[in-house]
């Protein structure tokens, strides 16, 4: 008896890489559920409500989501290395999108 051999190495299926847009969708996820948190914390802490406050987590929401994804942008630009430049830049574009958003 002969050993059979295929002349071809076995097909090697590529793993399935996280996409860019995939990774700003779930840090934009992220930011908007902190940024609802945070506005809803704040009114926990208000001694007197107002009627405004299911507007006001929703904009906590939106420009959290917003900030986060933008931040996450930035930073995959940079390739996300944990360099004090590349945080520097992030921090820098964090701050420029919600003065943005809250004025």
């Amino acid at each position: 008896m002969t050993n059979y051999y295929a002349p071809y190495p076995p097909p090697q299926y590529p793993q399935a890489i996280p996409q860019p847009t995939s990774t700003v969708k779930r840090a934009a996820l992220v930011g908007a559920v902190m940024g609802a948190a945070g506005a809803t914390a704040g009114y926990l802490k208000q001694e007197e409500t107002d009627s405004g406050m299911i507007g006001d987590v929703l904009a906590g929401a939106v420009t959290g989501g917003l900030a986060t994804a933008g931040v996450v942008t930035v930073g995959e630009a940079f390739g996300m290395k944990p360099t004090l430049p590349s945080t520097a830049v992030m921090f820098l574009a964090g701050t420029a999108l919600l003065y943005t958003l809250k004025k």
